[in-house]
């Protein structure tokens, strides 16, 4: 689990990326659109899906006010996504209203890179995604999961 502009991002990779020239560029190409707001990168274990994010974020990471990294693989209950994803974000818990929204609200206005790895798929868990481009942020926000 990380915060914002977290040291996992910065200084040199211990080594090159090797033959995943064409896949870093499509992810920044994608990531750098402002339609964009979610990019998962899927794949069996062990093939660099990591080392592949972490690498185009620190590319990419000037283009972005903030930066984050979320490591999920301590959590072991799906419920636990948001409340970590929240706190890497600033967003407490503890505090009255549903914390979906209170996430939204919190990362709306912002030009924030979130990078989540390790994440434990569910389907019935649902992070909203919203930017301040959305005219209807607010409602997307109600639409997330209730904390």
């Amino acid at each position: 689990m990380s915060s914002p502009d977290s040291g996992l991002f910065a200084g040199r990779q211990p080594n090159q990326l090797i033959g995943r020239e064409d896949e870093a560029t499509a992810i920044k190409e994608k990531l750098l659109r402002p339609e964009v707001r979610l990019l998962t990168l899927t794949g069996a274990p062990g093939i660099g899906k990591t080392r592949l994010a972490i690498s185009v974020s620190n590319d990419i990471r000037p283009a972005f006010a903030e930066t984050t990294f979320v490591y999920l693989t301590p959590i072991s209950n799906p419920a636990q996504m948001l409340p970590v994803v929240a706190r890497s974000c600033g967003v407490l818990e503890g505090v009255p209203g549903f914390l979906s929204e209170r996430l939204c609200q919190a990362i709306s206005s912002r030009r924030l890179l979130v990078v989540v790895d390790k994440v434990i798929y569910n389907d019935a868990m649902v992070i909203p995604t919203c930017s301040s481009r959305d005219l209807n942020a607010e409602d997307k926000c109600r639409q997330g999961v209730a904390n």
